[in-house]
């Protein structure tokens, strides 16, 4: 009798889940709290996560044109995270930033999809200046490196460059009944090719050479402001104007959306939360078609205990968009719901349905919809163990290649000291 021949990337799939646990039962170095103290109220946080994820879609090749395995194939990608965090609070300042690394190892057990393996990337930093005084600055930074790219006119297997950079100057009189602020937001994005392009696909439009031209720089200039006028419920208003500058002109429609909303946010009672804001936004497009109307945003939350929350949320939001579309409308309706059982099993999900319309002259809508799923198990502070699942459908009126139904399911192992 031959036993079966146990492939060697699975061999060291499971070894990197070993060495997982083992790092966080291995003796800590710091005797009292997690993280390693630095100075006298500083701590460094050493991370790392492991994850294998089951994807119907790694091959991120002519998404639906056919239905084709050799073209759409599912594979296994091994996440390996290592990072830093550091969290530095003092009475008037605090800082925090953190690193990660995303190693995406395309391990080729279910199709030939090595060579899309890439590093992804994650920093972040937030500094408070005067958190409790009448003047405060917030400044705020982060950068990403991943192929889930939020640019809705882009298909798969696209890796984009992220960054954005926010200040805001508060000010809080009288005890902080009313507050108020000013912000500005600078964001930059660019995309790349994956190493290989798509498995099985050659054209243009799967491999994704013309994106480099959808890069652009965004800045956007905030008005905000808040009453509490009743204890727990508030107030709230915000106007942004937003100038969207793209890398090649020729190639896009720029915009300058103007956005104005107003409404209130906080509770109905002590285990009811809600927020109703309404405004109206104009996005002065040089295209074909201008959108000018009316936004908005409503969510329900019901907590009938501390440790459980059930909420329902609509939106209609208008955001800039890349190529000759200028922008895309969102509806989007969710449920979203969590559970946290004897103090370590956390059960959380969130479904959500979006219509988007585009600003084209053709008429171009998606429908999209998300399924998020996860348990999560906390073995000991420093360790924990997820099981989750992600479930994305879209069709589109105007390319094939964005209709598809991906389905995704992971085992995650965090080691947070």
């Amino acid at each position: 009798m031959t036993l079966p021949r146990i492939p060697a990337r699975l061999t060291a799939l499971v070894g990197a889940l070993c060495a997982a646990v083992v790092l966080a039962r291995a003796p800590a170095a710091q005797a009292e709290g997690n993280g390693f103290l630095v100075g006298d109220t500083a701590r460094l946080h050493l991370m790392l996560e492991v994850e294998p994820r089951y994807d119907s879609l790694a091959g991120q090749g002519g998404i639906g044109a056919t239905n084709d395995p050799s073209i759409d194939p599912a594979d296994v990608i091994l996440h390996v995270r290592p990072g830093l965090k550091l969290v530095a609070p003092s009475p008037n300042v605090d800082f925090a930033g953190q690193a990660k690394l995303d190693w995406n190892y395309y391990t080729a057990l279910l199709a030939q999809t090595g060579d899309l393996s890439y590093l992804g990337v994650e920093l972040n930093a937030n500094l408070v200046l005067g958190k409790d005084g009448p003047v405060g600055l917030t400044l705020d930074d982060t950068f990403s490196r991943s192929d889930r790219t939020t640019n809705p006119t882009l298909g798969l297997g696209t890796i984009t460059d992220h960054n954005t950079l926010a200040a805001r100057l508060r000010v809080a009189p009288g005890g902080g009944a009313i507050e108020g602020g000013l912000g500005y937001n600078f964001q930059v994005e660019s995309y790349e090719l994956s190493k290989a392009a798509n498995i099985g696909c050659t054209e243009d439009v799967c491999n994704g050479t013309k994106y480099g031209q959808y890069g652009s720089q965004t800045h956007a200039f905030s008005l905000d402001a808040r009453w509490k006028f009743l204890p727990k419920t508030a107030i709230v208003f915000d106007a942004t104007e937003t100038l969207r500058v793209y890398d090649t002109q020729s190639a896009n429609v720029p915009v300058s959306p103007l956005r104005i909303e107003g409404g209130l946010a906080g509770l109905l009672t002590e285990k009811v939360r809600f927020v109703l804001k309404g405004g109206y936004l104009n996005t002065f497009s040089s295209g074909q078609v201008n959108f000018v109307g009316m936004i908005g945003q409503a969510e329900l939350a019901f907590m009938p205990i501390e440790a459980a929350s059930l909420s329902a949320y609509g939106q209609r939001s208008v955001e800039p968009v890349s190529a000759t579309y200028a922008w895309y409308e969102d509806w989007r309706f969710g449920l979203a719901g969590k559970i946290l059982i004897a103090g370590r099993l956390s059960l959380t999900a969130d479904g959500h349905l979006d219509r988007l319309a585009y600003g084209d002259a053709v008429g171009r809508s998606d429908l999209m919809g998300t399924l998020e799923a996860q348990a999560a198990l906390e073995i000991r502070k420093e360790l924990t163990v997820s099981l989750g699942t992600i479930l994305n459908t879209r069709q589109s009126s105007d390319d094939p290649l964005f209709t598809y139904n991906r389905a995704e399911v992971y085992l995650r192992v965090t080691v947070d000291y």
